[in-house]
């Protein structure tokens, strides 16, 4: 099927009761045609509607209007093309991480997260997403990595749940292969599912890292704060180091427990005497820090607001929880819905996301931090070293983090030169006024 003819397959289609999903084969052997996966994913959010519809007919028909205008005039197709062009996005720098929630349920109790705290509350249902979805979100961001030029480094399945609970899970990696060759593939587990098939499939994916929560050393103390078995877990771990080997896999493991008060000088020593010898040089132990989300604000913790940067997560993250709302970090994915943090949903026009970003963007230029004032990751700003006054505002809303001219640059540098000398110079004065006095 070439470009010229998508519209009059999918027209067609509809016609004879089918269409929506009918651009999967032509999509997967042209990934980087930008119309045919702005089309694919124009169709997918129809036939949502139609399944959600009370009289379908009435949809479909609809449906068929619209694609018979488009034929003819390519309207919607070019309206998001100018749109795009408008807003002048260019994020091509360090790359971008992206995480899909593919599950909501988790087999695990553990205290020190959010989940079964929503689960009570009623602010999290259980959800296991089907592989038309998880395609469907893979191909909007293909679309969008090609439209607003980003480089997407690491994709994951993370999200408020346990990703092996997805039945779908080993599809859903080798479709985002498909898309996205050179990303780094990763996964965070609690190990209990990791075992047999799933094990072995889970190896030959060569992944780039994959993350064993084991979280706690201690039995005792893990099977009060985890909820699973701890001997089951530690098996699991053991076998799939050996079948990565047997299936020479290229994964980077890396096992990881908790870096808190629950786990003792003694439980880290056992924890790296015990793993350590059964590791390769790719692999690797963490004790591990976790977010933060605290009740207080960064101001209540005695940390000035005028010296907090905007976030580095915002030129970094996209991540999107099993409901589809995307976040520009990962606090929105661990916590209530925060209309602050969310930059709409992966069923939204693209130009409507990026627009979001941008803004939330702007408001921690401006000293807006709102609900981020929760988070220590503001804290710990690995991006922004220098005052706020040497970054290019516009630049850097619009696309990687970016500097003002070099002439400028200099010109501030000497600035704050001549105030530290006026600082200097008043202080000497001072110093020698009060010295004179008291003589």
């Amino acid at each position: 099927m070439g470009n010229k003819n998508i519209v009059d397959a999918i027209l067609d289609n509809l016609k004879t009761g089918g269409g929506y999903y009918e651009l999967d084969d032509y999509i997967m052997n042209n990934t980087n045609d930008v119309k045919a996966l702005y089309y694919s994913c124009v169709l997918y959010e129809q036939a949502k509607k139609t399944e959600t519809a009370k009289i379908k007919d009435e949809k479909i028909k609809e449906h068929i209007l619209f694609w018979q205008k488009e034929k003819c005039e390519e309207t919607q197709y070019k309206a998001f093309i100018n749109d795009m062009k408008k807003l002048d996005f260019h994020c091509h720098g360090k790359g971008v991480e992206i995480t899909l929630g593919c599950s909501t349920v988790c087999n695990a109790k553990c205290s020190n997260c959010t989940h079964e705290t929503m689960v009570r509350n009623g602010e999290l249902l259980p959800k296991i997403l089907e592989l038309k979805e998880l395609r469907y979100w893979v191909r909007k961001y293909k679309l969008l990595s090609l439209v607003a030029d980003i480089q997407v480094t690491s994709i994951s399945p993370v999200g408020m749940g346990e990703p092996l609970t997805n039945p779908n899970i080993i599809e859903f990696y080798k479709y985002i292969k498909i898309f996205f060759p050179n990303a780094e593939l990763g996964l965070n587990t609690n190990i209990s599912l990791l075992k047999g098939n799933m094990a072995h499939e889970i190896a030959k994916l060569n992944m780039g890292y994959i993350y064993l929560s084991l979280s706690y050393f201690n039995k005792e103390t893990y099977e009060r704060e985890v909820g699973l078995d701890y001997d089951n877990t530690v098996k699991n771990i053991l076998d799939f180091i050996r079948i990565c080997e047997e299936e020479n896999s290229k994964t980077r493991i890396t096992i990881h427990i908790l870096n808190n008060e629950l786990n003792s000088k003694k439980d880290i020593k056992e924890f790296i005497k015990y793993f350590q010898p059964l590791l390769h040089k790719k692999d690797r132990l963490e004790i591990r820090r976790y977010m933060q989300i605290s009740g207080k604000s960064i101001k209540g913790r005695g940390i000035k607001r005028k010296k907090l940067r905007p976030c580095y997560e915002l030129w970094q993250v996209l991540a999107t929880e099993a409901n589809g709302n995307i976040y520009p970090c990962c606090l929105g994915l661990w916590k209530k819905y925060d209309p602050y943090l969310s930059i709409g949903n992966i069923t939204d026009p693209i130009p409507d996301i990026i627009r979001n970003l941008m803004n939330i963007r702007e408001r921690q230029f401006n000293g807006d931090f709102n609900s981020c004032m929760e988070c220590d990751v503001l804290q710990h700003n690995r991006a922004f070293f220098l005052p706020i006054r040497f970054y290019n505002k516009e630049k850097t809303i619009k696309g990687d983090i970016q500097y003002i001219t070099q002439k400028k640059f200099l010109s501030e540098i000497l600035y704050m030169a001549e105030k530290i000398k006026c600082y200097i110079l008043d202080y000497s004065k001072e110093q020698s006024y009060w010295g004179t006095k008291d003589k």
